[in-house]
């Protein structure tokens, strides 16, 4: 799978068919209204099916972030986002990083916000 998403462009999902990409689905809901758009992350519990997950990184310069996950195999299916009144700023150009069913966000204020499960 590969996807994709710009500014002012909604999270596409394509898939490689016949050395063709075909769009498989879109999250019309998940637009990026910022430059440059979501930075995104995917990750999964190793090969198990159904546990990809993508992460998109959304914000504007100086404006709130906000982190989104999406399932993997359909991105129009939106699994969570975080509250804005988290209160952190988005980077230009950052991305997630997950390890160890955590979900790492860098943020302007030189800090690392935490996402996990508890």
């Amino acid at each position: 799978m590969i996807y994709f998403q710009t500014w002012q462009d909604p999270l596409r999902q394509y898939q490689l068919i016949d050395r063709q990409l075909k769009l498989i689905a879109v999250n019309d809901g998940a637009s990026a209204p910022f430059y440059p758009g979501a930075g995104l992350t995917v990750s999964a519990n190793g090969t198990t099916a159904g546990t990809g997950i993508v992460w998109g990184l959304m914000g504007g310069k100086a404006l709130p972030g906000i982190l989104m996950a999406f399932d993997a195999t359909d991105v129009s299916k939106t699994l969570w986002a975080s509250p804005s009144s988290d209160g952190w700023l988005y980077i230009v150009h950052s991305k997630p990083t997950v390890a160890d069913g955590r979900v790492y966000v860098p943020t302007a204020s030189h800090e690392v916000v935490v996402y996990a499960n508890r």
